[in-house]
């Protein structure tokens, strides 16, 4: 699977680096296309039931966003009038936010996660999301700031009454989003470190999720595991969520830090949409410490999985816990290896 996979993967880095570095509208567009045409055939790889389903629809919303963008380039080139700019920079902006799926333009991305695999959903709320977001900040400020917050208020709220994993990471993802957004329009170097600790905090809630098989929350209360393995989840969902002191809080302060001489009110909503989310972990967190008595018919774990897993995995979950809470390294790219 993973020689299959591999071009596709390195051709969805280039065209996200064609998208980001390009000095030329029209040149983004073609990375950004060619990043989304490797990407549908890692979604139509996965052997799920309703993958072909998720593939279209992502295709569809990706055509629209792709079709609004090269029509406002169009746009932009033949009636060039400064009175003209604000209007077709807010329309690429729109296609952009559509594309990285951030508010007002979320709708799609919990549906299409909800029916993706633990890699593909990794993939989508990580490299999928960066050329995108990296473009707004070269169009109107004021939008990427308003759908920042947006972002935040929409991941924290539509998160509390999700049941389903996929659709609680895909919130989540919303919210992180609006983060990332933020980081960016404080300086590109605290963007960069929110990424990097986003994207490897990710990785280990995705591995674990993924070796779980896990889609439904109360799957948790029906597995055995040991006290050291539980709290490894706990720490790493509580530093997804930015626990202090754990490594998931250090690029939030950073950002609010950057904000604190200018946006007061922003910092006050964005302290406050920060909590939510924590709400929503520690549900995920409850089933571990509660013992059920009761067998889920959903659930297809094997109890016995911490139990039976062999050493490499069983190694590389405890590292990557471990880098993920202290934030020794940013090691995403190595390890997703074993992911796939």
């Amino acid at each position: 699977m993973l020689i299959n996979l591999l071009p596709f993967v390195m051709f969805m880095f280039i065209g996200a680096m064609i998208a980001i570095l390009s000095n030329s509208w029209f040149m983004t567009w073609i990375g950004l296309e060619m990043n989304l045409m490797s990407f549908i055939p890692i979604m139509t790889l996965n052997k799920g039931q309703k993958s072909p389903e998720a593939s279209i629809k992502y295709f569809l919303i990706q055509a629209i966003g792709s079709s609004l963008l090269i029509f406002s380039i169009l746009l932009s080139k033949s009636f060039y009038m400064p009175s003209n700019m604000m209007f077709i920079q807010t329309m690429m902006s729109s296609s952009l936010l559509m594309k990285s799926g951030a508010a007002p333009f979320h709708f799609w991305l919990p549906s299409v996660m909800e029916n993706l695999s633990w890699v593909n959903c990794y993939l989508l709320m990580t490299i999928q999301k960066i050329a995108p977001i990296t473009l707004i900040i070269n169009l109107v400020e004021e939008l990427l700031l308003i759908s920042a917050l947006a972002s935040m208020w929409v991941g924290s709220i539509g998160g509390l009454n999700q049941t389903m994993t996929k659709k609680l990471m895909a919130y989540s993802s919303i919210s992180h989003t609006g983060w990332m957004m933020t980081s960016l329009y404080v300086s590109n170097t605290l963007f960069l470190i929110y990424v990097s600790t986003y994207w490897m905090l990710n990785l280990t809630v995705i591995i674990l999720f993924n070796n779980l098989n896990l889609s439904h929350m109360n799957q948790l209360s029906n597995l055995s595991m040991t006290p050291f393995n539980k709290t490894i989840i706990l720490m790493n969902l509580l530093s997804l969520g930015g626990l202090p002191p754990l490594l998931g809080f250090l690029p939030k302060m950073l950002v609010i830090q950057m904000l604190s001489n200018k946006f007061i009110y922003l910092i006050t909503m964005m302290v406050i949409l920060s909590l939510l989310p924590l709400y929503f972990y520690i549900r995920l967190i409850i089933p571990l410490t509660t013992n059920s008595m009761m067998y889920n018919k959903w659930n297809s774990v094997n109890s016995k999985f911490y139990y039976n897993m062999n050493f490499k995995f069983n190694f590389l979950i405890k590292i990557t816990s471990l880098m993920s809470i202290t934030g020794l390294m940013p090691v995403s790219s190595i390890l997703f290896y074993y992911l796939l």
